[in-house]
């Protein structure tokens, strides 16, 4: 009897779980913080990039610990940047502000993806 060829490539998914690939462009750069972040993170880069995509690992409270965390140290840099007059430090007070203000986006974003459906 002759024996049956095997196709090259992945294994067929079962019927009923669909798969999409989308391909995504990084610089080398990019690419070298992701997988450094996913391997952090213990997880594969698509994982990683997956998590990512769908809010999941982030919590409400991770925002508002992170938010408080910036205020603080908005805060501290305020008062040695008042003592010193150093501009580097007006800078950083700057940095963080804005830092501050992605926070309270980002805290918006995921309250409103923890209330839609994730796949």
């Amino acid at each position: 009897m002759k024996e049956k060829k095997r196709k090259a490539g992945r294994p067929k998914l079962p019927k009923g779980q669909v798969k999409h690939v989308v391909a995504v462009r990084f610089s080398d750069d990019h690419l070298r913080q992701v997988e450094a972040m996913a391997k952090e993170a213990n997880q594969s880069t698509s994982e990683w990039i997956r998590n990512r995509v769908f809010w999941k690992d982030v919590s409400d409270d991770s925002v508002k610990g992170l938010k408080d965390e910036l205020r603080i140290a908005r805060n501290i840099g305020i008062a040695l940047a008042q003592k010193s007059k150093n501009s580097q430090l007006h800078d950083l007070v700057i940095a963080l502000h804005r830092a501050e203000s992605l926070v309270d986006s980002l805290g918006f974003e995921i309250s409103m993806s923890h209330n839609e459906k994730g796949p």
